[in-house]
């Protein structure tokens, strides 16, 4: 507190100009440092986004793999789905919502007949 009064009684004694400097100095002083603040911070920030956005862009490059009951599916699991909708009510001759244990059998024909062809293929061009 003593500091203070000192303080306090040292400012009253100076003219009116060197308050109007030591005023002027300190915002010069708040300004610059506020200044110097500001562009570490924004430098900071920029490096922070830089990071952040390569961080993200290697993220998105990384092919997305789904699993379907522990079948592992690289990136194409809208085109299996699209593929599978088209086998919804197939072997009922009608357009249904759901796919019928009949269209499960059906597939199962048809992929059974596929590779039974393809083996065949490698067999005969051997």
């Amino acid at each position: 507190m003593e500091e203070l009064k000192l303080l306090v009684d040292l400012i009253k004694d100076l003219p009116a100009m060197a308050i109007y400097v030591l005023v002027g100095f300190f915002v010069y002083k708040t300004i610059v440092v506020g200044s110097i603040y500001g562009v570490v911070r924004l430098g900071i920030t920029k490096l922070h986004d830089a990071i952040v956005s390569k961080k993200a862009q290697k993220e998105e490059e990384v092919q997305h793999i789904d699993k379907i009951d522990r079948i592992t599916i690289a990136g194409e699991v809208d085109d299996l789905i699209d593929q599978l909708s088209r086998l919804k009510g197939v072997s009922c001759g009608g357009d249904l919502s759901f796919i019928h244990d009949s269209d499960i059998k059906w597939l199962k024909r048809a992929i059974d007949e596929k590779l039974y062809k393809e083996m065949n293929k490698i067999k005969v061009g051997e």
